[in-house]
């Protein structure tokens, strides 16, 4: 399929319209691009956060059953590219990694990457994934040591531990939750909205 993926689950009158009148018009009205954007939690914990979560393997026979259900439902979407949280290293954000990628890793690699974006790509044929992480030597995008000199020179620390203390309840919750959920629900859980 070319062009944007287009997911219309209900069409109001508008919506309709706009589709209607470019029908008709001499100008076709370009449809919305739709992004499907999957907030994953890291299957890998490389301990690299400020609250990090102690993830069981998702290695295991049951849990990669999971996560190819995961993958079956994320296909029914339909993207036409798939975008991961990495930087891109070839021509146009392409990953290199996707390029080596074999299906055997699954069983090797239990990083969020390999296992929800490279998996579903593979399965839907695609070619290429695409990097949309960034990293620079001149901006700082966790100035958590900043935050902290800020928050002790105005005297509020008490909002800065409030912060700290709900990203402990999420990671609890988190390490709780998959003694009894599966990968999708746990994946549900961290795209709730509220």
């Amino acid at each position: 399929m070319s062009g944007p993926r287009i997911w219309a689950v209900a069409c109001s009158p508008f919506v309709a319209g706009a589709f209607a009148h470019s029908a008709l018009a001499a100008e076709p009205v370009r449809a919305p691009v739709q992004v499907l954007l999957l907030g994953a939690y890291h299957m890998a914990n490389p301990g690299l956060d400020a609250n990090n979560v102690k993830i069981d393997s998702v290695l295991t026979p049951q849990r990669q059953r999971e996560l190819a259900d995961v993958a079956q439902r994320l296909a029914r979407f339909k993207p036409n590219k798939i975008a991961v949280e990495m930087q891109g290293d070839l021509p146009g954000l392409a990953l290199s990694a996707y390029q080596r990628y074999t299906p055997d890793a699954l069983l090797k690699e239990p990083n969020e990457i390999d296992q929800s974006g490279f998996r579903p790509a593979q399965q839907l044929g695609h070619t290429a994934v695409y990097g949309i992480d960034e990293q620079s030597k001149t901006i700082d995008y966790f100035p958590y040591d900043k935050v902290q000199a800020y928050v002790q020179a105005h005297q509020q620390t008490d909002k800065l531990a409030g912060g700290q203390a709900l990203g402990q309840r999420l990671a609890q919750q988190m390490e709780q939750g998959q003694k009894t959920k599966t990968v999708r629900q746990m994946l549900l859980m961290v795209n709730t909205p509220g």
